[in-house]
Formats: structure tokens, sequence, C-alpha cells
């Protein structure tokens, strides 16, 4: 019996040292471990690493935080937009690093975000009847037409001394 008892106190004792419980009504984990190792961090430290980090690019969303027990990672849910990705900010408990996961789907651009991402600006002009939204505009012709061969269309304008290749605005070399 004596043994039982001991055995008891001791798998609560490491289960207590692998996680601490703090109950505010949804009972959350403060304490993060690397299982295998003796790596730990508490909330508060994956919070201060995380913003120190490029994750600062972004608002971290407290509510959604997870510890994966088994590889020591905290996982932040963050606020911050790019088309087709749902970021998360990763911190490493045994490293004591921080990183932005960026849980893209893979999905294409469409050429307008194309255009917007990378610093251009969405414009009307006339251009050859041959030619669909967002040409690229590097190249020469494509909106050299005249009025009654050309219809009015979308198009990336990129700034002084730069162009839209048809997937990013990058700059003109003549």
């Amino acid at each position: 019996m004596k043994k039982s008892i001991i055995l008891v106190i001791l798998v609560l004792g490491l289960f207590i040292s692998g996680c601490q419980i703090q109950d505010n009504g949804n009972e959350s984990i403060t304490v993060c471990m690397h299982q295998g190792t003796d790596s730990k961090m508490t909330l508060d430290e994956a919070k201060a690493i995380a913003i120190a980090s490029e994750c600062n690019q972004g608002t971290l969303i407290e509510e959604n935080v997870f510890c994966n027990q088994y590889t020591g990672i905290w996982y932040f849910d963050m606020d911050l937009e790019k088309p087709g990705c749902n970021p998360e900010c990763v911190v490493r408990v045994s490293t004591k690093q921080a990183e932005i996961n960026w849980r893209c789907t893979g999905l294409e651009l469409s050429k307008e975000d194309k255009c917007l991402n990378s610093g251009g600006t969405i414009k009307t002009s006339l251009c050859c009847q041959s030619v669909s939204e967002f040409p690229d505009n590097c190249a020469v012709g494509a909106c050299g037409c005249a009025p009654e061969y050309s219809h009015e269309i979308n198009i990336c304008s990129c700034g002084e001394n730069k162009c839209f290749n048809g997937e990013k605005c990058v700059q003109h070399t003549v």
C-alpha cells in the first residue's frame, strides 16, 4: 500500500513538473517543457521572446496560445495580413528563438495582388485590344496601339524607373 501511495505521488510530481496549470476558468498551460530535455519556458518568457523577434511585425493573439509539450514549442496566432496565409509565431523552448510560420495555402495570387504586394498601384490605361488586364509593362508595345485599336484595362503602376513584369514591380532597365 505504501509503495502505491509513493508511486502516485511520484507520478503526480512528474506531471506537475511537466506543465503547471493556472486555473483561470479555462485551465491554460503557463510553463512549456520540451519532452526528453530539461528545457522549459514560461508563457511570459515566450511572449517576451516573440515580441523581441520578427514576430513583432504583427499582434500576438493571446487567446490562441498553444504549447506542444512533445516538441517544446509555443504557438501564438497572429493578426498579420499576407494573402493566402494564416501566420503564427513559433517560439522554441530549447533555443529560445522565435520566427513566423506563415502557414500559406499555396494559392496563386491574382495579378492585382501581385502588383499591390510589390508596391504598385492600380490604374487604368488604354492598351491594345489583344492585351488583357495587368500586362507586362516592362516590354514596349502592350499599350502602344492607336486609340481605335485599344481598350481600357487595369495596369500596375510601379512608380518612377520601375515597371510591372506581369509578376511584380521591378527596376526598369532600358
